[in-house]
């Protein structure tokens, strides 16, 4: 090892606690930053290098560096975001508290071919900016930050596991599976930040469409379901009516058990669910007044708030005891139960007429 090198190992030892300390500093101001800016990721970690690490990197590339500081990565942060396009989020968010060392960052998902595939991690070296009269101990302390997506990350796994430490040459057939996994990853990555687009611009048009009550045609699906619940005013003054009956706070409903509710019955769009509002909500609001007369509960969902309107659309449509016990068969599961709760229904429907 040659002088610099073993200089260099004194000094880690020396320094080693003033980067533990930065390495907190500087995740703090990162965690800090990304919640007031609402940026969401999956992880944000620092390390500090190991000593046999760094003896490594010495030896491979001995008379590279002169001093401890020479070395830009003693530090080093990672940050995994769950989107492609949350990286550039992030490293915009860095550019504007740390100072960037342009020079010695590198961006690697701009270095690759257009036919190549692989690691495309972005890499920041980066110091504090000198305004700060609180951290002037660690002036001229570069860092490295690694922003990277999670499919990005799992690559790099695989990558340093197969590619890195492999001490030959892999054999062509093993290179290309290589590149095809990459390139899968890659599509991945994209694909899932278009599918996050796609149902949030799906969510937009759907609010859209019920705020002008011209949602008649939508499909019922979970997103579709929930934001109608949430946003028509039938269903919500149905709510608030069913709530001052059995004078408990309702709680939020399941759309899943809202959705298979609907499906017994044939149900396909939200213009179908608006005509079954308006046809049994006043007889749905007389059952619920008749039951609560008998139960005492603490807590309702909304789920078993709608319930009644399917209630009040099997005594409208004169379905069977059989048929009632068919449709009750999917949210309760004691039978003896259901049978009371159907039979009843049907003689309050005969009591009606």
């Amino acid at each position: 090892m040659s002088p610099a090198a073993s200089l260099i190992l004194l000094e880690y030892d020396e320094y080693k606690n003033c980067f533990s300390e930065l390495g907190k500093v500087v995740y703090d101001f990162i965690f800090q930053k990304m919640k007031e800016l609402d940026i969401h990721f999956l992880s944000l970690d620092q390390r500090i290098k190991s000593e046999e690490s760094l003896k490594r990197k010495l030896a491979l590339k001995d008379g590279k560096y002169n001093t401890l500081y020479d070395i830009t990565d003693i530090l080093g942060v990672r940050i995994i975001t769950m989107y492609s396009d949350e990286v550039d989020k992030v490293a915009q968010l860095l550019q504007e508290i740390f100072e960037i060392d342009w020079k010695n960052s590198v961006d690697k998902r701009k270095t690759l071919g257009v036919r190549e595939f692989g690691y495309v991690s972005l890499h920041y070296i980066c110091a504090l900016k000198k305004d700060n009269p609180a951290y002037t101990q660690f002036e001229g302390i570069r860092f490295e930050i690694q922003i990277r997506t999670q499919m990005q990350h799992i690559w790099s796994e695989i990558n340093h596991d197969i590619g890195y430490k492999s001490d030959f040459t892999l054999p062509t057939s093993c290179m290309r599976s290589f590149s095809r996994l990459a390139s899968l990853m890659e599509i991945a990555d994209d694909m899932a930040c278009n599918l996050r687009n796609d149902i949030s611009e799906y969510l937009a048009s759907v609010n859209e469409k019920i705020a002008k009550d011209e949602a008649d045609d939508i499909e019922i699906n979970r997103v579709s379901i929930l934001e109608y619940a949430k946003n028509n005013g039938t269903i919500q003054n149905f709510l608030d009516e069913f709530e001052k009956i059995c004078k408990i706070n309702r709680i939020a409903f399941d759309p899943d058990s809202l959705i298979k509710n609907l499906d017994w019955f044939g149900f396909k769009t939200l213009g179908d669910v608006k005509n079954l509002f308006i046809k049994n909500q006043e007889l749905a609001l007389k059952y619920a007044e008749h039951v609560f007369k008998t139960m005492e509960t603490e807590i309702v969902t909304s789920s078993v708030a709608l319930r009644f309107i399917f209630n009040a659309e099997l005594m409208r449509k004169n379905f069977t005891l059989e048929q009632i016990l068919s449709f009750y068969s999917i949210a309760i599961r004691d039978k003896s139960r259901a049978r009371i709760r159907a039979e009843d229904l049907l003689e309050f429907k005969k009591n009606q007429k």
